[in-house]
């Protein structure tokens, strides 16, 4: 899946899955748990940026929790997005 913002400018999320987490690590590579924090999950493509990356880091195997105030859009569209959120 991709977040992008559609004509509109509205966030969204592509009905495709681009992304995916693996059973388990890439090329043996250490599983790491990545805490992403972010007090200001609103302003302009920040995020975007977040939820793509967070996935990317997903698709290579890792651990990925986002921490954000419940009243960002950054929280609901990371909680679409399939991703744990805090």
């Amino acid at each position: 899946m991709l977040i992008r913002r559609d004509k509109n400018r509205e966030a969204c999320i592509e009905p495709k899955v681009y992304l995916s987490a693996p059973d388990r690590p890439v090329n043996n590579r250490k599983i790491m748990h990545i805490v992403h924090t972010e007090a200001d999950g609103g302003k302009g493509g920040q995020p975007l940026r977040i939820i793509n990356e967070s996935l990317g880091m997903l698709a290579r195997g890792h651990q990925v929790t986002i921490v954000c105030p419940e009243d960002v859009p950054l929280n609901t569209l990371a909680r679409d997005a399939g991703l744990k959120v805090v």
